[in-house]
């Protein structure tokens, strides 16, 4: 999941000798030591969500039904090829992007395909932290940062099963990376190709990196639902070894459940926010120089209640499902002001 801690535990991969990709996502303010992804591999992530009308900050799964025919083949040819091109012959080698959550079958058939054996880590935060951190970065309201933390971790945990994996934790990994990059190392039977001491580990893996507030524990305001608690306690048992099967099997049975009454709505704020988005711009291009509020308002004319609606889909970004039922039925003056 984005904001759970990967940059920093892929950067102490990296100092241990295991092969990073040709053409990496650069540093910047966000995570100031790289990202240590590779960028036609978010580019091309990126365009399968988005085809399969989804995206990165979409909690619902990826339905690779909704692709074209032959899109998915093409998809997975594409991805062979990239990690050729990306990787090379390196032995040992880490591929990181936070959207392979949702699609991790998908890359795990065509590393098969290519003769590689596939071995997971699966970085976890505490999903207040990771809602915090994606507020800072991208406004997004703590409610929907933790339901979009819990369709990652669970796509992955499912996707991932009858791999050899590990959970690590961003937290253990800050307090102890030496013993965690042992321990991981040890629980994946692979030999890291360049060992480093506790030191040298400590000031890669160092908590004057940590920009967003420590997150303590899942409270009633910080929980929107008691499934974001459970699934968070499974994976810190599973980071000790434990079998969480069946107790995942439950939780995803509620997700799948809750989520299928929201899919048709965000589907359809999507698409009209597109239209929309796709409206202003025409206008943008034919109109003189002028204020957004004309714009605006030339929009709302044009376009009306299809407007209005599109801006909801902000709403369930930045204020929560909630939120966007109550202030989705004032928009058309069902609900009380």
């Amino acid at each position: 999941m984005h904001r759970s801690g990967s940059s920093a535990l892929a950067g102490a991969l990296a100092a241990l000798g295991v092969g990073m990709p040709a053409e990496m996502l650069g540093a910047d303010a966000d995570n100031p030591r790289g990202h240590f992804e590779p960028l036609r591999v978010i580019e091309l992530n990126t365009r399968l969500l988005q085809e399969a009308r989804s995206d990165w900050d979409s909690c619902a799964p990826f339905d690779a039904a909704r692709l074209a025919p032959g899109r998915l083949d093409a998809y997975k040819t594409e991805i062979a090829t990239l990690i050729g091109q990306e990787f090379g012959r390196s032995p040992l080698f880490a591929l990181k992007d936070p959207r392979i959550c949702r699609i991790a079958d998908l890359y795990v058939e065509v590393l098969g395909g290519l003769g590689i054996e596939t071995r997971v880590i699966l970085p976890i935060r505490h999903p207040s932290g990771v809602a915090r951190s994606l507020l800072r970065r991208n406004g997004m309201v703590p409610g929907y940062g933790q339901l979009l933390w819990l369709g990652h971790v669970l796509d992955a945990e499912r996707q991932t099963r009858g791999l050899r994996r590990i959970v690590q934790s961003y937290e253990a990994l800050l307090a102890d990376p030496a013993g965690k990059l042992g321990e991981a190392a040890s629980r994946l039977e692979l030999n890291w190709p360049r060992p480093l001491g506790p030191e040298a580990l400590q000031r890669i893996v160092s908590p004057k990196f940590e920009r967003s507030s420590k997150a303590g524990p899942v409270t009633v305001e910080d929980a929107v639902t008691p499934l974001v608690s459970r699934a968070y306690a499974a994976l810190r048992a599973m980071e000790g070894g434990e079998d969480r099967t069946t107790e995942f099997d439950a939780i995803q049975a509620e997700w799948i459940h809750a989520i299928g009454f929201a899919q048709p709505l965000q589907d359809e704020l999507l698409a009209r926010d597109r239209r929309a988005q796709e409206r202003l711009a025409h206008l943008s291009a034919g109109t003189a120089p002028g204020s957004r509020a004309e714009l605006a308002g030339r929009l709302l004319r044009e376009e009306g209640p299809r407007y209005l609606l599109a801006k909801s889909l902000r709403i369930l970004r930045t204020e929560g499902p909630v939120r966007l039922l109550q202030r989705g039925l004032r928009l058309f003056g069902l609900g009380r002001r």
